[in-house]
């Protein structure tokens, strides 16, 4: 892609059209831009906290307004050496800060019927993450089912990733704030992106 200071790589989900070389688009809407190495990604899912990167526990927060019903979610994290850890939690209106129940994750976020408690993970391997990778391009060695976010279902302790996905029941309309505590990295996304070109 060109713009007026130059040409970079740019990857967009959901594009519902194919592009050719030297052709103007304009992007509408509201989404994330994300740089994973020397490319970057528009329209990644909700991100509302971004925690990337080696380092100790740390909590990261975000917010964001919600709709009440059903929406995606799903937190990534990774572990390069040493110890680990995830924490996720959250607060709405009216609602104090808790750790998000089981009661209020769902499976299956692509059926409309057969939704059960719960999430769908998938775990990889890799050696010298510095940062979370691009789990699309890896191959997970392992997926299943997973009640919450749980590193016990991590193959090993250290160079392992993890992608957790499903839904976020929001029970009433307004700002929701996320806490994301983690070591290594961590981010964490609500939600759909509605960048159109």
């Amino acid at each position: 892609m060109m713009d007026a200071s130059g040409g970079l790589i740019l990857e967009m989900e959901w594009l519902n059209q194919p592009l050719s070389i030297g052709q103007r688009v304009r992007l509408t809407g509201a989404g994330t831009v994300l740089k994973t190495g020397n490319i970057f990604r528009i329209g990644v899912d909700g991100l509302v906290v971004d925690d990337d990167g080696l380092h100790p526990m740390t909590e990261r927060t975000g917010a964001v307004f919600l709709k009440a019903g059903r929406i995606p979610i799903q937190v990534e994290w990774f572990n390069g050496t040493g110890p680990f850890g995830l924490e996720v939690s959250c607060e709405g209106p009216d609602l104090p800060r808790r750790r998000i129940n089981d009661s209020e994750l769902f499976r299956s976020p692509w059926e409309t019927t057969n939704r059960v408690n719960g999430l769908d993970y998938r775990c990889y391997e890799g050696s010298d993450w510095t940062e979370l990778p691009d789990f699309n391009r890896l191959k997970p060695l392992k997926t299943g089912p997973v009640e919450n976010f749980d590193l016990g279902v991590r193959t090993r302790d250290e160079g392992v990733g993890l992608q957790f996905s499903g839904l976020f029941d929001v029970p009433r309309n307004g700002i929701y704030k996320f806490y994301l505590i983690s070591d290594d990295g961590s981010r964490l996304s609500v939600g759909e992106p509605n960048v159109r070109v």
